[in-house]
């Protein structure tokens, strides 16, 4: 009966669904971050193509001028990076990173469609170039001639070191009127212990780990961890829009809480485009974001030009603007996918026999082809994106025990089932926030049904189910998001740490823990590839969440939006939008 009704399920969904809708030489190091610097000559000049044929020329030629229009689902008034996350975050777009990813990288070697980027693909942004003197120690030497936005608080002085030593002292506790870590960024860079202001230009970042790798890892990460906000917009009052001033190229003018926020070019920015070293940044004369809350009314928007760049659409939404316009531009933006973590630590999940079963009951490809129109692949994958090419391994090249472990087949769940004394299956429940995909839920529960399995989904709020399960209070399964999480390959495995508190399985496995640890061990990019895929296919092999399928998002733009390629902008909105131009 299940494999009638699942068909149909499926396509009734989908139809809901529709219906519904920077320069310089590289110095010695002990890693292999590359010291890049920019040049930063401020003559204004014509935009300018080259004849070298470098991936971008395609692009064609940068132009100056007009205004981009943005959507956003949410805009709220949260302009401090000390309080990173939450919807409508917007204080992205003025401030900038000490090191960030290196624009001219061929997106065919690395896509940018991800949070995360090997430090390989990073360059100097704040920073001119650095050093490692030792494992556990960054030498950083910051760009002369950069200074804060002509606006008060800071009226345009001279960005320093000790501006990037009052942010590290602010995240982490360590001076600067600061004694206690910020909870949430500095577990983003543990690793870092105390930054220190050497001269007016050079500042020396002590770690507590000889681990070139996840240093480096800390130092080049995107997050806000490595934002550096102006201390006398802290001192005065950082959490007032008027006050928001960055190193940035685009200064905030005005905003409307829930409504829009304008942005124009800063006149006196230090960038220039590394494509085009001659060519001053931004290209755009200014940037405003519209609040626009509904989908349907942004695809709407989108469709008649009101905005001209939206992201986080459904496929079903994607689809149905490709139809009515189809010269708007599109790209796939890769999202974690689903498990259902199963408590190992509680019967009848204490039996693995029983943890296989349910993971050979799942038809991913079916649910692929149908729930997600074939916008997703069927194959399954564990806790690495599949866009990190050498830190995970391919579905075809698992064990072929393994292969059969993960391949949809009822009768051999059945009788694993059996086998563990379950014949008639069993009762379970999956503790399921607001948020999460109630409709996949329901198609997984057709599946663990179909083998004798029945599952209630227990709905709460996405808080207060987060707080239930850190609090250990569920007994049988939670939904969880870390199927090939596109995040920094040790944040992925750490979430299925004995000691993490987001992790649900509560598997308490020793071997699984000294895996991971040998990741913070490593030495070097190749060391630490090699311990993540260990780590990760021994998580595979133990079964501790049903994996379901990693999922996608779209990014549409208008066709003249230039210079853009469907990269995922995330926290980089500082180094994306001031490279972007409009050609009418």
């Amino acid at each position: 009966m299940k494999r009638l009704l699942l068909p149909l399920l499926m396509v009734i969904l989908v139809m809901v669904s529709v219906l519904a809708a920077c320069g310089g030489t590289k110095t010695q190091t002990t890693s292999s971050i590359p010291a890049t610097t920019t040049p930063t000559t401020s003559t204004v000049v014509p935009p300018q193509t080259t004849s070298t044929g470098n991936w971008w020329t395609e692009l064609g030629e940068p132009q100056y001028g007009g205004t981009i229009v943005v959507r956003m689902a949410a805009l709220a008034d949260k302009f401090d990076p000390y309080f990173p996350w939450g919807a409508g975050a917007v204080h992205y777009y003025w401030y900038e990173h000490l090191l960030t990813w290196d624009w001219t990288l061929d997106r065919d070697v690395w896509p940018f469609k991800t949070a995360w980027a090997t430090s390989d693909y990073f360059r100097g942004m704040l920073a001119e170039s650095w050093e490692w003197p030792d494992p556990q120690t960054m030498v950083i030497k910051l760009r002369q001639g950069i200074y804060w936005q002509n606006k008060a608080p800071v009226n345009g002085r001279e960005f320093t070191a000790e501006d990037v030593v009052y942010h590290y002292d602010r995240v982490f506790g360590t001076g600067n009127g600061f004694t206690t870590p910020n909870p949430v960024i500095s577990m983003w860079g543990a690793a870092i212990v105390k930054a220190v202001a050497i001269d007016k230009y050079t500042v020396e970042v002590k770690f507590n780990t000889s681990s070139p790798f996840i240093n480096a890892s800390a130092i080049t990460d995107t997050s806000p961890l490595n934002i550096i906000e102006c201390p006398e917009a802290v001192k005065t009052d950082i959490t007032d829009w008027k006050n928001s001033v960055g190193t940035g190229a685009w200064q905030l003018t005005d905003f409307m809480t829930g409504s829009s926020m304008t942005l124009v070019k800063n006149p006196n920015y230090w960038g220039h485009d590394e494509r085009y070293p001659e060519n001053k940044l931004p290209y755009a004369d200014s940037f405003k974001l519209i609040c626009i809350p509904d989908v349907q009314t942004a695809v709407s928007a989108m469709r008649t030009g009101k905005v001209e760049y939206i992201d986080s659409l459904a496929w079903q939404q994607a689809d149905s603007l490709a139809k009515t316009n189809p010269d708007l531009k599109s790209s796939q933006t890769p999202q974690q996918g689903y498990a259902l973590n199963m408590r190992c630590d509680t019967a009848p999940f204490t039996d693995i026999n029983v943890r296989k079963a349910l993971q050979m009951s799942v038809d991913r490809q079916s649910i692929a082809d149908n729930y997600y129109g074939g916008t997703v692949d069927g194959t399954p994958v564990g806790l690495i994106s599949t866009l990190y090419k050498g830190w995970h391994t391919p579905f075809a090249e698992w064990p072929v025990e393994l292969q059969g472990e993960y391949t949809y087949n009822p009768e051999k769940a059945r009788q694993l089932l059996a086998d563990a004394g379950y014949p008639d299956g069993f009762k379970t429940n999956v503790i399921a926030g607001s948020a999460d995909d109630s409709q996949l839920l329901q198609l997984i529960k057709a599946e663990f049904m179909d083998i004798g399995v029945d599952m209630e989904i227990k709905v709460m709020d996405s808080t207060a189910a987060d707080a239930f399960i850190r609090a250990k209070k569920h007994d049988q399964m939670t939904a969880a998001n870390w199927v090939a999480f596109p995040k920094p390959p040790q944040i992925c495995l750490n979430d299925l740490r004995s000691t993490q508190a987001r992790n649900s399985t509560q598997n308490n496995d020793s071997v699984y823990d000294g895996l991971v640890a040998k990741v913070s061990e490593s030495k070097d990019i190749p060391a630490a590839q090699k311990a993540v895929i260990a780590a990760d296919m021994y998580a595979l092999s133990k079964h501790w969440g049903v994996v379901i399928l990693p999922q996608n998002t779209y990014t549409v733009w208008a066709p003249y939006i230039k210079g853009y390629l469907g990269e995922n902008i995330g926290w980089n909105q500082d180094l994306f939008w001031s490279r972007i131009w409009i050609d009418k």
